[in-house]
Parts: structure tokens; C-alpha cells; sequence
């Protein structure tokens, strides 16, 4: 499935999608069929969640949430860019606070 493109067109964030997925896990990153046959990457682990989806336009966007205990702290939606690094900016706070996270993130993209 392409992410954020048609079936049958490019798939920007397949790079991204793989290397998050083999470091950490299937479960914490999930593509799946979205509106109009577009899909949808989400990226969960610890308090936060990453959704990646086209917007309105088309043009991509990340809805960042970050939740605890089940209440929502902070929800933003952000532009491609921004998303990818609020993302970045947690996945490494994440990896400084967890050993396994941080050794798995090292392997996948060393």
C-alpha cells in the first residue's frame, strides 16, 4: 500500500514506514486504508501517536497527539515537514529514556 499516494502511485513516507516499523514493531507502526484510496501511517509509542494522512487539499499532514493516562495533553496538526520532526524530536527524548528503543533505532538506521 502506498503511504500517502494512490495504490498505484509514489509512496513518500514508505521510507520512513519501514525502518520506524523494524525498530519499533509492527504494532507500534500501521498502514491502513484511508478516504478515497489514499492510506493512512500511524505511528504510535509511549505517550504519543503520529498520524499521517492527506489533508483537505491533499497535501500531507501529521495530526500529533500526545496522551496520557488517556487524557490528551497536546494535539497539534502540523505540515509534513514539522510532523516529521516533532517526530523526530520524540522519537529521540523516547530513545534517550529507553535503552531497547534507543539500540533498535541505532541498528535500523546505521
Amino acid at each position: 500500500m502506498a503511504l500517502l499516494g494512490r495504490a498505484s502511485g509514489p509512496a513518500p513516507l514508505d521510507g520512513l514506514a519501514r525502518p520506524l516499523r523494524a525498530a519499533l514493531g509492527p504494532e507500534a507502526v500501521v498502514a491502513e486504508a484511508g478516504a478515497s484510496g489514499t492510506a493512512v501511517l500511524w505511528v504510535r509509542f509511549h505517550d504519543f501517536t503520529f498520524r499521517f494522512a492527506p489533508g483537505p487539499t491533499g497535501a500531507p499532514e501529521v495530526l500529533a497527539v500526545h496522551e496520557v493516562r488517556g487524557i490528551v495533553l497536546k494535539q497539534e496538526l502540523l505540515d509534513l515537514t514539522s510532523g516529521i520532526a516533532e517526530l523526530a524530536v520524540q522519537l529521540a527524548t523516547w530513545a534517550g529514556q529507553n535503552p531497547a528503543t534507543r539500540s533498535a533505532l541505532v541498528q535500523t538506521f546505521s
